[in-house]
């Protein structure tokens, strides 16, 4: 009798009451059988790693309860549960503590913030790659933050750099893709003053935002007020349900804040305008000091910064 099995068997009371709770939220049967018998897969390959048998145990209930109560949403490739317990806890067998839901509760939570801005199989792989080389979860937020960052989350960039010295040189060395551990430290250290530096990297430029029937966020050209080499402010002319920020001084403008490093790039509404473009005004001998060049070109939806030509 398998792993998954034996333990539903010997919990069978409380599984049945989540079946009950399942179906009455509107759960189909069959979908929960399918759900289920995906979920038994992952519990027994991992007790076929030689896990202790408490995290065995942990997990079962865990992934019981969970797919329970994510089947009246769906259980299909758009359910990010289904994603995170297929794709993710197989990879993690080494280092699932016992106490599991917190770590799976985290990782749903990261995954949700994430879907849309980053490629979440890129973010996974950098993430599991640094807890095995932590050794355990205990830095799984901090290391989910910078595996987010390195992925293209430029939102998450002061939260990565600020939980980089907490985890170990090993794990940093793998969540950022470097080679060595040693080097890791000093490659943020110089990134943290040169944004657009990465180690083994050339010059580059994003081509940022674009028109919104094309994917964009913009349906009037922009034009760029002034930056600081990472945040830069962009006014476009006001159009209805354009989505951007207004200031009372100015109506007739929508306001937006582009965030863009070496990794990634994001844009943004901003009700800050009036103070950014103060401390922002478009300084390009400064910036070019810094080796960052931003520009926009006539006619285009675009907004291009980088180091590159």
């Amino acid at each position: 009798m398998s792993r998954w099995r034996a333990d539903v068997l010997a919990h069978r009371v409380d599984r049945a009451a989540l079946l009950r709770r399942a179906q009455a939220a509107g759960a189909r049967r069959d979908v929960l059988h399918r759900a289920l018998g995906e979920a038994g897969a992952v519990v027994d390959a991992l007790a076929a790693q030689g896990l202790p048998d408490r995290v065995v145990a942990a997990v079962a209930a865990d992934l019981f309860a969970r797919v329970c109560g994510a089947c009246p949403r769906g259980w299909d490739e758009r359910s990010l549960t289904r994603w995170v317990v297929l794709a993710i806890v197989p990879r993690l067998a080494r280092v699932l503590p016992a106490e599991v839901s917190p770590l799976l509760d985290d990782l749903l939570t990261a995954a949700t913030r994430l879907r849309g801005q980053v490629d979440l199989a890129a973010w996974a792989g950098r993430l599991t790659d640094a807890l095995h080389a932590a050794g355990d979860a205990r830095h799984l937020r901090d290391l989910a933050a910078l595996a987010a960052w390195r992925s293209g989350a430029v939102m998450w960039r002061a939260a990565a750099l600020g939980a980089a010295p907490r985890v170990p040189a090993a794990a940093l060395a793998a969540v950022l893709g470097l080679d060595a551990p040693t080097d890791a430290r000093a490659a943020l250290e110089r990134h943290a003053r040169e944004p657009w530096w990465w180690p083994g990297e050339g010059p580059g430029t994003w081509r940022v935002g674009g028109f919104r029937g094309f994917g964009g966020p913009w349906v009037r050209v922009p034009d760029l007020v002034g930056g600081d080499g990472v945040r830069w402010l962009v006014r476009t002319p006001a159009a209805p349900h354009d989505g951007g920020a207004t200031v009372a001084s100015d109506p007739a403008t929508r306001w937006w804040l582009v965030r863009a490093d070496r990794h990634g790039w994001s844009v943004r509404p901003t009700r800050a305008a009036e103070d950014l473009a103060r401390a922002w005004f478009l300084d390009e001998r400064g910036l070019a000091a810094r080796g960052v060049r931003a520009w926009t070109t006539p006619r285009s939806y675009c907004l291009h910064v980088g180091t590159g030509a």
